[in-house]
């Protein structure tokens, strides 16, 4: 070969597989640098993010560190028609591998009162919406905050997957924990399944939180009813529930602490009572959004009941008072202890009293001794309970915007006009703890 042509050669191969890839890519990566080519990723990320997740989202900067990892800084999710802030992430890391996107979530903050917007929407894009194409998510975050007005609560760990059940079916499936370092047996599971098998299709939601007590006000905001139970009420046990065309089904099974009596009662009915519970559900069912099964206990600890509950608990309930008590009084009577045991069904309710070991009936007593007792097997009618809580038929209308949820939640017939227990003159208020003093009761006004 002729040596020009040789040379011709060398010097052609040198330009084509050495300095044009080198300034192809020279150019690429200074293309990256440019401002310009920056915000445009960055808009674009912000445009496919919002179109997948139907929340405004905003990224204040942008980088990609390796190949395939993007890292967004800033991150902010707002509702799409109010403007409110939903999130807010320090740092997000998105690394994909094929169909498979690998999320890391860096110090995010949820805003507690957005959630049930957060669940509707995530709902509809993530399951209703998902296709059949086999791409899945994981999500690892830590130090997960859940910011609402008046409290906060820290996940120092959140793994989720979201995929495909075994069925073919959208799935979300997530981890939580409590603890930092916890183990997979002292976490917390929510699996979410869009069952498309039935028609139409049904999203089954199933929690188990592992011992730990997670705040009902985390639910509030779906679950306008939890908000009865007083603002420190907290929830431990599992949980299963589908919502169908046909309504609420579900089981409930666990523990709740802090419950706040006030809040259930007093503010709800015409009756006053007052203190903290703990209830135990063993298990609480429902068909059709209305309680098939409610079977626990209920206890409380220095508190104050109104007359015409004890009063309206001796005609419906069949509970055997004191002959002492002043029920003609206005003024509410302290109890040290409350402890009752309960199993409500379609048709009947069964109760038994434990306040005393020694003596087996007891479900209400002082320092005086028993108020009220549980006569040996215990049964009544279910419409009983809710003729008890709602005194006298005349003032059914007005306390129906209070206890409609109430009426429609229990296991009994229509309501018909009946006069029912006396009820107290005494407007309902907030009462503090029993006082073993001569002094009157503490008052509080509501919250």
């Amino acid at each position: 070969m002729h040596p020009n042509l040789r040379l011709l050669i060398c010097r052609s191969g040198f330009l084509l597989f050495a300095l044009l890839p080198t300034l192809v890519v020279g150019g690429w990566i200074i293309r990256r640098g440019m401002p310009e080519y920056v915000l445009a990723q960055q808009a674009e990320w912000e445009r496919e993010l919002s179109q997948r997740l139907g929340l405004s989202v905003t990224v204040s900067r942008l980088a990609y560190p390796h190949p395939g990892v993007a890292r967004l800084s800033g991150v902010q999710l707002a509702n799409p028609e109010t403007g409110e802030v939903v999130a807010t992430v320090r740092e997000v890391e998105v690394t994909q591998n094929g169909d498979t996107f690998a999320v890391e979530l860096s110090q995010p903050t949820l805003h507690v009162d957005q959630l049930a917007h957060v669940g509707r929407t995530l709902h509809e894009r993530l399951l209703q919406n998902a296709s059949a194409s086999g791409m899945s998510c994981e999500l690892v975050a830590a130090d997960v905050t859940l910011q609402s007005p008046t409290s906060a609560i820290t996940l120092p760990e959140l793994l989720g997957v979201f995929g495909q059940a075994p069925t073919g079916d959208p799935a979300i499936d997530l981890e939580f924990s409590l603890v930092a370092g916890a183990d997979s047996s002292q976490r917390g599971t929510l699996s979410i399944v869009r069952n498309r098998g039935v028609r139409p299709p049904e999203t089954r939601w199933q929690l188990d939180t592992a011992g730990a007590p997670l705040p009902c006000s985390l639910a509030a905001e779906a679950i306008p009813e939890l908000r009865k139970l007083g603002r420190d009420a907290q929830f431990a046990g599992a949980a299963v529930w589908v919502l169908t065309s046909g309504g609420l089904h579900g089981e409930v099974t666990g523990r709740l602490t802090d419950v706040d009596l006030d809040a259930l009662v007093s503010e709800q009915l015409l009756h006053q009572l007052s203190g903290r519970a703990v209830v135990t559900l063993q298990p609480a069912r429902m068909e059709k959004g209305q309680l098939q099964e409610l079977r626990g206990s209920l206890q409380a600890m220095d508190g104050w009941i109104s007359p015409s509950l004890l009063v309206a608990a001796g005609e419906h309930l069949g509970l055997e008072l004191r002959p002492d008590l002043p029920l003609d009084s206005p003024r509410p009577i302290p109890f040290r202890q409350m402890s009752l045991g309960f199993l409500l069904s379609d048709r009947t309710l069964q109760l038994t009293g434990d306040c005393d070991a020694t003596r087996p009936g007891v479900a209400l007593a002082n320092a005086a001794g028993p108020i009220a007792e549980v006569p040996p097997n215990h049964v009544t009618a279910s419409v009983s309970l809710l003729r008890t809580l709602l005194p006298e038929s005349d003032w059914q209308v007005p306390a129906t915007r209070q206890t409609g949820t109430l009426a429609s939640f229990l296991p009994v017939p229509d309501l018909t006009p009946e006069v029912t227990a006396q009820r107290s003159a005494h407007t309902p208020t907030r009462l503090g703890p029993a006082s073993t003093s001569a002094e009157g009761p503490v008052v509080r006004q509501p919250r």
